[in-house]
């Protein structure tokens, strides 16, 4: 029964979606504009309780389908058409739209561009000497209506999104290179940007939510007289998302967007979890291998909801790994992941040495080697991603009888291995590759818990104490940054690139 459902449910969406007498070969227009059809976008939402579905996206529709405990619910997911998008609503608004006592249809965060609506966005998004290489397997076309005409938008030129591309980005920068080679007067060399910079300026900020979804006409704004198109430009000449972004090419995204299908599947039987931090990503899975005892579980709490979670799916503490039990300890409550752990062995008589994984540590995607004078200590609550090699410590051994180096992990702490191409600084500066013998690697050494969208903490302490202990100045690690600019660990330079 799910099955036939799941297939009418596809079935009754792919038709308004796809249009056969479409199928076959299209030319490029001659003005750089491209023809498309209405399209289709769907998001997927679950019930959740208004304390947080106000701080989310919710979706409202007809009060017929409002109910998330119907039958029809409950057996699987049922596309229907959005008739309100509300962006983080109180919890008035929310009351008024459910009812008193009831849940709301939370944006889960799954949002599908299906073929017509996708195939727009890449058409939108390249470069005039990719046009050739473009899927036109179909031709696309946008009507205000099915039944009318098919109706030519020549506001639409190809390429508006461009910016948005690393491959058009880089073509955006050869033509600025070509542009000063041809200029009189020259650029010196100090003065030309590099990829990196020239990027950074020129690139459109664009956001789903607010630019493309905001965009997306609902069946309460079509029945309505509101000027929709107004309210968007309104809201979006508010944010700070559109400061470099052309005004008639916001008009151009609204006219393209406004003019597709809006819909939500919703699934009753979902349920909604809010992994927003590296600690919390963490807690997903350590609580729902359920091997961590928690002296208090709040029913319906993060906890909870990720043990709920790892039952569902058959969680287990190690996957796809192979770790020795006599050579590494590791904490009941710890999770590893695709992943190798070989220390070597010690001394003449051939005793093992054991290292050791705290409490709630994750490891995923490691090869890790160590000398067989070593011991690795992973204090708890660490997550290593990536990291591959023989790893070995410089200190010397605390004791005179024992022979054995200690490499510690300090707690708390988030280490990621990150292999660079060989062709990645001609991808900032367009020159031509070198042949590198050696490997470039990316080491990112955060704690776990600073908050990377802003400067509060880095590696666990104050940013004032980090400047302090390292001799380093905000210029050094926020080198480009103006006095208004947001400084933030995300952005900041904090991870060199090592070369082995």
């Amino acid at each position: 029964d799910r099955k036939e459902q799941a297939n009418a449910s596809c079935s009754a969406v792919e038709e308004e979606d796809v249009d056969n007498n479409d199928v076959g070969g299209t030319k490029n227009e001659g003005n750089g504009t491209c023809k498309i059809k209405k399209g289709v976008v769907i998001g997927l939402a679950v019930p959740a309780v208004y304390n947080v579905a106000k701080n989310h996206g919710v979706f409202v529709v007809n009060n017929d389908e409002q109910d998330q405990q119907s039958e029809e619910y409950k057996r699987g997911v049922k596309p229907t058409a959005v008739r309100k998008f509300l962006q983080k609503p109180s919890v008035e608004i929310l009351q008024r739209e459910f009812g008193e006592d009831t849940k709301a249809w939370i944006d889960t965060g799954v949002v599908a561009f299906l073929p017509c609506a996708a195939s727009t966005l890449r058409k939108l998004g390249c470069s005039l000497l990719e046009e050739e290489q473009v899927d036109t397997s179909h031709e696309i076309k946008i009507n205000q209506d099915e039944n009318q005409a098919e109706e030519e938008l020549s506001s639409s030129p190809l390429n508006i999104l461009q910016p948005c591309t690393r491959m058009g980005l880089q073509i955006m920068y050869q033509e600025y290179l070509q542009n000063n080679n041809n200029n009189s007067q020259e650029e010196s060399p100090n003065t030309m940007m590099d990829m990196y910079t020239f990027a950074n300026k020129h690139a459109y900020k664009i956001d789903i939510y607010s630019h493309m979804m905001l965009a997306l006409r609902t069946t309460h704004d079509i029945t309505t007289e509101t000027n929709h198109k107004e309210l968007y430009m309104k809201k979006i000449s508010s944010g700070d998302s559109s400061s470099n972004i052309p005004t008639t090419v916001v008009e151009q995204l609204y006219d393209l967007f406004s003019q597709m299908s809006f819909q939500v599947a919703l699934c009753g039987n979902g349920k909604f979890g809010h992994l927003g931090t590296t600690r919390e990503l963490m807690d997903l899975q350590t609580y729902g291998v359920c091997n961590n005892v928690l002296e208090e579980e709040e029913e319906g709490g993060l906890q909870h909801k990720c043990r709920e979670f790892g039952k569902s799916c058959k969680f287990v503490s190690c996957a796809g790994s192979f770790l020795s039990s006599n050579v590494v300890k590791v904490a009941h409550s710890s999770v590893v992941v695709n992943s190798i752990f070989l220390p070597s062995e010690i001394g003449d008589d051939k005793k093992k040495h054991v290292s050791i994984i705290g409490e709630n540590c994750v490891l995923e995607h490691v090869r890790i080697t160590t000398p067989s004078d070593v011991i690795m200590i992973v204090n708890d609550g660490c997550l290593l991603s990536g990291l591959r090699g023989v790893f070995t410590t410089h200190a010397k051994s605390k004791s005179k009888e024992k022979q054995e180096k200690t490499l510690t992990i300090s707690k708390d702490l988030f280490v990621q291995q990150t292999c660079l191409k060989s062709n990645w600084r001609s991808l900032l500066s367009l020159e031509e590759d070198e042949d590198l013998e050696e490997e470039e690697l990316v080491f990112s050494v955060l704690n776990v818990n600073d908050g990377i969208k802003s400067c509060d903490t880095i590696y666990g302490m104050a940013l004032d104490k980090f400047l302090e202990i390292s001799g380093l100045s905000s210029k050094d690690i926020w080198p480009s940054f103006t006095e208004n600019e947001k400084r933030t660990v995300w952005n900041a330079k904090l991870h060199p690139v090592v070369s082995i």
